[in-house]
């Protein structure tokens, strides 16, 4: 899994991570979460999530949760936002200019059926009818993003430190 996830990492990253270390992660009570949801299951994919260093201790202890108000936008509404390619989450983990290191985790997302969307829809509060989950199709960014309503339907498996 840790060569996995450093492959993984210098693919998507485009130069802008070096990978300082690799954590297993279990969160007991997500990992239950995920074991008895059954949705999206039928298609299973491992994605990035960053997050600057003050949300480390809080995720760690209760897991992704979906925020009462976005502090990072709302592109596809409320939701939990995972990326594909490292270099997208990288954009959430804060400064390079530190020197404390940056994280991302990587988890296990059940993206199931998703309903591929290129245009805003930040009203969003579940995946549109007859899907599991959201698949935004070239962001501002340039890159995909993956949007679940459900956090049962991820479980994170690794913490990336990077500088």
């Amino acid at each position: 899994a840790y060569e996995q996830i450093v492959d993984s990492v210098a693919r998507t990253s485009a130069g802008l991570a070096r990978i300082r270390d690799i954590f297993r992660i279990t969160v007991p009570h997500e990992r239950a979460a995920w074991a008895a949801c059954p949705a999206g299951k039928h298609h299973i994919v491992s994605l990035f999530h960053g997050t600057r260093n003050p949300n480390l201790r809080h995720i760690l202890h209760k897991g992704l949760i979906i925020p009462k108000i976005a502090t990072n936008g709302s592109r596809f509404g409320r939701g939990v936002y995972f990326a594909d390619q490292s270099r997208r989450s990288i954009n959430y983990t804060g400064s390079h200019r530190t020197a404390m290191p940056r994280m991302m985790f990587v988890a296990d997302v059940a993206l199931g059926t998703p309903c591929q969307l290129a245009g805003d829809n930040p009203i969003l509060t579940e995946a549109p009818s007859g899907y599991d989950s959201v698949w935004g199709v070239q962001s501002w960014s340039g890159m995909d993003e993956f949007i679940i309503y459900n956090t049962a339907q991820q479980t994170i498996r690794a913490l990336v430190l990077f500088d």
